[in-house]
């Protein structure tokens, strides 16, 4: 496959300008990403639009994830050092805030409202941007005119690995542990999504009921219930819960110097990293509140 480039997106995108959504934001950008046609009022589909042109372009690994969420999105490159508050440049994909500017305090990126990927760097300091779900109503494609102080960040893809659809090496071990010991029946693509986000869950309530005898509906569902059975994982512990742990941070983008089982060193630094960008308290301990935020 061509080597996918920032121009290769962007003419992907230029191509969509002036398609809008109808009947409460139907459109073919939320039908090729659910897989069926979606007509809720809560559709909303700006970030299903970054995805799809990436998609097209048959990049999907270069977003880490496959979401409709704009924080979802802009965790995962920030997660990975890929999310920048300067020198946007065109092909960068852009997040916006509506209620704060980008000097929003960290983690800024689980409160975005919007984002869509700049086409060019203006003379007079604005950016000419491509949004999907914009212009009011049901939304369009649209190219908008954008200036710095409306921008949270931007989220840099990294083209020189932009060869095609492997998705993270990484990912895929997990993705496999969890078909082969859960049979949780995942495409073993890489991207950490809905399906394998559900069959994490699934796997800690699995284990939860094995070591503790919750009695959880194994539901993927991270519930009261779910919440009050999680146990304390710390440094020394080791264990299939540790290894859903372990699951859960490495889809997240974080290194735990493996995938065994073992709350060792790196993982006990890859849980503190994730408490630090999430905001709660930092003791290395994967508890309630730590499980909470990863099932988010």
């Amino acid at each position: 496959m061509a080597k996918v480039t920032a121009e290769t997106i962007l003419n992907i995108a230029r191509a969509e300008v002036g398609t809008a959504a109808t009947n409460y934001k139907k459109c073919k950008y939320n039908t090729d990403f659910y897989g069926y046609v979606v007509s809720a009022s809560w559709a909303d589909w700006c970030a299903v639009f970054i995805w799809w042109i990436f998609h097209k372009a048959g990049a999907d690994s270069l977003l880490y994830v496959k979401t409709a969420g704009c924080g979802v999105l802009g965790n995962a490159f920030y997660n990975r050092g890929r999310f920048k508050t300067s020198g946007y440049q065109a092909g960068d994909i852009v997040f916006f805030h509506w209620t704060n500017s980008r000097s929003e305090s960290v983690p800024i990126t689980y409160s975005l409202d919007h984002v869509g990927i700049i086409e060019k760097v203006n003379a007079d300091g604005s950016y000419t941007t491509i949004e999907g779900n914009t212009g009011g109503g049901n939304g369009a494609v649209m190219r908008r005119t954008r200036y710095a102080s409306q921008i949270s960040g931007v989220a840099r893809p990294d083209w020189s690995g932009s060869g095609g659809s492997t998705g993270s090496a990484a990912v895929k071990t997990v993705q496999s542990w969890l078909n082969s010991a859960y049979k949780a029946g995942l495409t073993v693509d890489g991207l950490y999504g809905g399906k394998t986000e559900l069959a994490l869950v699934k796997a800690l309530q699995t284990e939860l009921n094995r070591a503790y005898h919750a009695g959880l509906e194994v539901d993927g569902i991270f519930g009261e219930k779910t919440r009050a059975a999680v146990r304390d994982l710390e440094a020394g512990d080791v264990g299939d819960l540790v290894k859903v742990l372990q699951g859960f941070l490495i889809c997240k983008g974080y290194d735990t110097g493996g995938f065994d089982g073992e709350f060792g060193a790196a993982t006990d630094k890859a849980v503190r990293s994730f408490q630090t960008k999430s905001g709660i308290a930092v003791d290395g301990i994967a508890g309630k509140q730590t499980f909470a935020e990863l099932c988010e």
